[in-house]
């Protein structure tokens, strides 16, 4: 501290020396500056997925939440006690023209019945209901949807099982329905992605 104080009170300029010490701690600090951000940000970007899945908030919906996920995290969000609640899978179609009435019915009757088809690896089924209908509303708000379902689950672990990709792998197919998978290969090309203004599917999930 009397150092300090002589050096301020003179005014003097600090010798070569000093000088020579202080830029190589300058630079050292900067070099480690630098190397604590690199390890910093190569930490966050390998945590980042799990730090999003452990916070207190973790069964709200995560945005930013990067798809596919890892096969740990994956493990963790498929797992049936994860997230208990009621939640509900809202699912509307847009068939693309020159689709019959008769295929419609049978989409239709097809996705009834993953209530009973759809099963853990442990043969334990997990989706507790489906029900659907016809659009059926004079508001003018249905974006020309023609079919409805309404997929209950116990917890979102049952409903990310059962949805799978993107939020799973495809390498990770142990951990999502191949029963509901194939029903997505087989109902895709019946909808109506061939006009840009037209809305083929849509999905609205909540927890009641």
């Amino acid at each position: 501290y009397q150092l300090k104080m002589k050096i301020f009170k003179h005014r003097k300029r600090p010798s070569s020396m000093f000088s020579f010490h202080l830029l190589y701690i300058s630079l050292l600090a900067l070099l480690c500056a630098k190397n604590a951000m690199t390890t910093e940000t190569q930490t966050c970007e390998e945590t980042a997925q799990a730090d999003i899945i452990l916070t207190s908030s973790e069964c709200a919906f995560q945005p930013n939440l990067k798809l596919p996920v890892t096969r740990e995290i994956a493990a963790k969000l498929t797992n049936p006690t994860y997230c208990p609640c009621k939640l509900k899978h809202i699912v509307t179609f847009k068939f693309k023209k020159g689709v019959t009435n008769e295929k419609i019915h049978e989409v239709r009757q097809r996705f009834m019945e993953l209530e009973t088809k759809c099963l853990r690896p442990n043969g334990d089924p997990y989706i507790e209901s489906i029900i659907s209908g016809f659009q059926h509303s004079y508001e003018g708000f249905h974006r020309d949807q023609d079919v409805a379902f309404v997929v209950s689950f116990k917890s979102q672990g049952d409903r990310n099982y059962y949805v799978g990709e993107p939020m799973i792998s495809a390498d990770d197919s142990d951990l999502f329905d191949p029963v509901h998978a194939e029903f997505k290969e087989y109902v895709g090309p019946l909808l109506d992605f061939d006009n840009d203004s037209s809305i083929p599917a849509a999905v609205f999930d909540f927890c009641a």
